[in-house]
C-alpha cells in the first residue's frame, strides 16, 4: 500500500480513539494531540487522593505509526516505581504486558 495512504489511515484511526476518549471523559486526566503530530499528544493528571494527592502531572504520550504500545513520559519525572527515574519514561510493558491494539 503507499505510505501516505497507510500514515493518513493510522491518523484517522488516532483520531478516533481521541473521539472515544473524549466521550468517556476519564476523570481528572486532559489530553489535547499536538498541532504538529497526530502521533503526540500532550496530558496532565490531577490527584485528588492517595499518597500523590494534590499532585499534577504533565506527561507526553508518543503513539507509534504500527500502534504498538504507546510511551508515556512525564516532564518533570515523577518518582514511582513504574516511571523511570532518568527519563520519566512510564514503564508500560510493566503495567500492561500483553498490549495489544484491538483492531476492529
Amino acid at each position: 500500500m503507499n505510505s501516505n495512504y497507510d500514515t493518513c489511515i493510522t491518523e484517522y484511526k488516532i483520531h478516533a480513539e481521541y473521539q472515544q476518549l473524549l466521550k468517556h471523559q476519564v476523570p481528572n486526566v486532559y489530553v489535547i494531540p499536538s498541532a504538529n503530530s497526530s502521533f503526540i499528544w500532550y496530558g496532565v493528571i490531577f490527584l485528588h487522593q492517595g499518597m500523590y494527592e494534590g499532585g499534577i502531572f504533565r506527561f507526553t504520550l508518543f503513539i507509534p505509526e504500527n500502534f504498538d504500545c504507546p510511551r508515556v513520559v512525564f516532564n518533570p519525572i515523577v518518582f514511582h516505581p513504574l516511571i523511570n527515574i532518568e527519563t520519566g519514561e512510564l514503564d508500560i510493558k510493566q503495567y500492561i504486558p500483553n498490549w495489544k491494539y484491538a483492531k476492529v
